[in-house]
């Protein structure tokens, strides 16, 4: 809901790919990963699980599951809830896959916390609270920064 705090388990590039006859193809099918060296990526940065567990333990109010980025927003109900399928995503956001993308290249641990602000569905904004996300965002970063996260 609005307002609702989310906790990021992995993050996914979600329109990174290809899209076929067959639909949407990630990265792996097409064989061009977004990170290649020691650690390979496609789509997908699972971010750092004791990192998670324990921003989950400071906001127990907090969804935690996988995020959703992209470039082009989802402003129809279909596009979001295609997208919300194919990565199981609690929310989708412009920039966090590629904060994860760099704290993985550079081996620096990473939790991302949102504050929702509107819904993946056709676009209106009259529907959103961006100053209620903002706040609530600040709230569980403040307390996530207080118990040494």
């Amino acid at each position: 809901g609005i307002g609702d705090w989310a906790l990021a388990s992995e993050e996914n590039y979600g329109d990174l790919g290809v899209r076929t006859e067959k639909g949407w193809q990630g990265g792996d099918v097409i064989g061009i990963p977004v990170l290649d060296g020691d650690v390979v990526r496609y789509n997908n940065f699972p971010l750092d699980g004791a990192w998670v567990q324990q921003a989950a333990g400071i906001l127990p109010e907090a969804h935690v599951g996988p995020f959703v980025t992209v470039q082009e927003c989802s402003g129809t109900d279909a596009l979001g809830l295609e997208r919300g399928a194919r990565f199981g995503a609690l929310c989708e956001n412009m920039e966090g896959a590629a904060a994860a993308h760099l704290c993985v290249l550079y081996e620096v641990p990473f939790v991302e916390v949102r504050a929702m602000s509107n819904r993946v569905e056709a676009r209106d904004r009259d529907t959103w609270d961006v100053p209620l996300a903002l706040g609530e965002a600040q709230a569980s970063a403040t307390r996530l920064l207080e118990e040494g996260l």
